[in-house]
């Protein structure tokens, strides 16, 4: 028993490794069918059921490992991510807390912590507790740019901006930096400025596909671009990110009369955002008798917005820990009738995903006003 125990355990950590989530989560209870309780099949299952997106089983989990492991800083970590995606950042700061007072040098619990202040807008304290991490790893840029990351996301710009710079002085050949710099830029409407970073992202990583959707976000607001310009340049990017990739041509869509269409909206934004304020109607007044609506959450927040639309759809599910293929196969297998893409070029969006065709129809809506630049969109 212990052996196979064991085993079980090593290949949730090896699936979990390889981004697995479904086959780690099934080895993880599998463990726990023979060892209840156990403190490390508790972490690796908790873990797997927070990158599946199943916060409250992941919460519960979680907080058992923590109980049973309480030298275990990373534990408490993860445990505190699952609380911040929870939008808990009260407690989570306890629990980030508790992961520094055991490993004081560990980065990860500092970053966690000073990002927990953040979304309690505590910015000064944030700002200090991130001064401390960077005084600790001097030179980090990784570390400076996810703390960039985490003041855009609260709307701090100019300090998001200053961490961002701080990277870029140090690593001034980066596409990634740059591309955050331009988007930081592009919030504050200095326009031209974004668009020669973001070229200049582009010209140093031509496969940087998702800084070239945010210059094509960007050229929407340029006055200099024209209809045509505008046109074309969405078409060069889905030529050159998408054309190699594989199309479905069959689909297992069941051809019968009076069912329902399964129609799909897939969206990062569903969470206080303006394309969630247009969404909730849409879903809420769907006659079940035509339509089984169906939310493809991607967004990396989960808000009382999001509980909202969850509530008002037919079927809610989170795809965030998925990657294009394993999305678009989960798409297929859900027999999608009409698969409707709301974000186009903005965000964090999942074009790739409609390039591979994995609906028999497409559709682009609200969230982007201009093409996708895809030919397998049929309708906007």
């Amino acid at each position: 028993m212990n052996m196979e125990f064991d085993q079980l355990v090593a290949q949730a950590q090896h699936h979990l490794s390889t981004g697995h989530n479904d086959e780690a989560r099934s080895c993880g209870e599998q463990a726990l069918d023979l060892k209840p309780g156990h403190s490390l099949a508790l972490l690796v299952t908790g873990v797997a059921c927070a990158a599946q997106g199943d916060l409250e089983a992941a919460d519960v989990l979680l907080s058992q490992a923590v109980d049973k492991r309480p030298d275990d800083a990373h534990a408490f970590i993860h445990l505190a991510r699952v609380c911040m995606r929870k939008q808990i950042p009260q407690r989570a700061e306890l629990l980030f807390r508790q992961a520094r007072k055991i490993a004081p040098r560990l980065a990860a619990a500092g970053v966690g912590l000073g990002n927990a202040l953040l979304r309690q807008a505590r910015h000064d304290d944030a700002e200090h507790i991130f001064a401390t991490v960077y005084q600790q790893y001097p030179g980090d840029i990784a570390l400076l740019n996810q703390v960039g990351n985490m003041y855009r996301t609260v709307n701090c710009l100019e300090l998001a901006l200053k961490y961002y710079r701080m990277a870029l002085a140090a690593r001034p050949d980066s596409a990634e930096i740059l591309n955050n710099i331009a988007n930081i830029l592009q919030a504050q409407s200095r326009l031209s400025e974004a668009d020669r970073l973001y070229q200049q992202a582009i010209q140093l990583k031509p496969g940087f596909w998702q800084a070239h959707s945010n210059r094509l976000l960007l050229m929407n607001y340029l006055p200099e671009t024209c209809g045509q310009h505008l046109f074309d340049a969405h078409r060069n990017w889905a030529k050159q990110h998408t054309s190699r990739l594989k199309q479905f041509t069959t689909w297992e869509t069941p051809v019968a009369a009076n069912r329902p269409l399964r129609v799909a909206y897939l969206s990062p934004d569903f969470h206080h955002h303006p394309v969630s304020a247009f969404m909730l109607p849409v879903f809420i007044h769907h006659d079940p008798r035509r339509v089984t609506a169906i939310g493809l959450s991607d967004a990396l927040k989960v808000d009382d917005v999001t509980r909202e639309l969850q509530a008002a759809s037919a079927e809610w599910y989170t795809v965030k820990s998925l990657d294009d293929n394993q999305l678009s196969g989960f798409i297929r297998k859900q027999r999608i009738d009409i698969l409707i893409d709301l974000a186009g070029h903005s965000g964090q969006h999942r074009l790739k995903v409609f390039a591979r065709k994995p609906a028999p129809v497409q559709i682009t809506y609200l969230g982007y006003p201009a093409t996708t630049g895809l030919g397998v969109i049929d309708f906007r």
